[in-house]
């Protein structure tokens, strides 16, 4: 790898990072939106989606200058298009985090405690697949990629919890079942994100052994 290139994809990682900051941010505020039912919080998180869609545009401008001018091989290519994915998938992270705000502005402010407990540890769990994904890329730590590939387990585990404890309140008490729905909506919404934090953390075992395990993951 040039110094030339090698200065351009670490200006392209750290372009890359401020984006997910920018996620990070959105992240927390949706989840805490959520979880106190506010309105104003939610909205928030739906204006700066507008943000982190233009500097994702920015991001893929770059990365494919990059590939267009230097047209690199080996690691230097596989760095560049694991960037350029990864992109792509903070990019959907901040639409599923739109979601969620948007069903938070619909709710009628229902306190369902046991379906708020299992939300605050299944966003817990995928804030740290977001944060060790990003992580794994910018250290090209592939063990901490596989971690969060094995995290996922944990997310679907949370996932059945709280379909189940939906299942249960939906039949004790069918009146508040459309409010029910909305928090199964947000949760649902995490489960997708994490989905996205596990193509990052795939896409980071790519670039540092330049194998795709993308359906492999029970064996990361």
């Amino acid at each position: 790898m040039s110094k030339h290139l090698t200065r351009e994809i670490s200006r392209l990682e750290a372009r890359l990072l401020q984006l997910a900051r920018m996620v990070e941010s959105s992240f927390s505020q949706a989840v805490e939106a959520l979880l106190r039912r506010d309105v104003d919080l939610a909205r928030s998180v739906i204006r700066q989606d507008l943000l982190i869609d233009s500097m994702e545009v920015d991001v893929e401008q770059e990365g494919l200058r990059l590939l267009a001018l230097h047209q690199p091989v080996a690691i230097d290519l596989r760095s560049i298009v694991t960037v350029l994915k990864a992109n792509s998938d903070l990019e959907r992270i901040g639409d599923l985090l739109v979601n969620i705000a948007e069903r938070t502005t619909e709710m009628t402010g229902e306190d369902f405690r046991s379906i708020r407990a299992v939300v605050r540890e299944l966003a817990r769990v995928v804030e740290g697949m977001i944060e060790g994904a990003m992580g794994a890329l910018v250290n090209q730590d592939r063990e901490t990629a596989g971690c969060v590939l094995l995290a996922y387990r944990e997310v679907d585990s949370l996932g059945q919890t709280l379909y189940d404890e939906f299942k249960r309140l939906a039949v004790v008490r069918p009146e508040v079942t459309e409010e029910l729905m909305r928090w199964l909506s947000g949760a649902r919404n995490l489960e997708r994100i994490a989905g996205h934090a596990t193509n990052i953390a795939e896409d980071v075992i790519y670039m540092c052994e330049g194998t795709i395990v993308r359906h492999k993951r029970a064996s990361a």
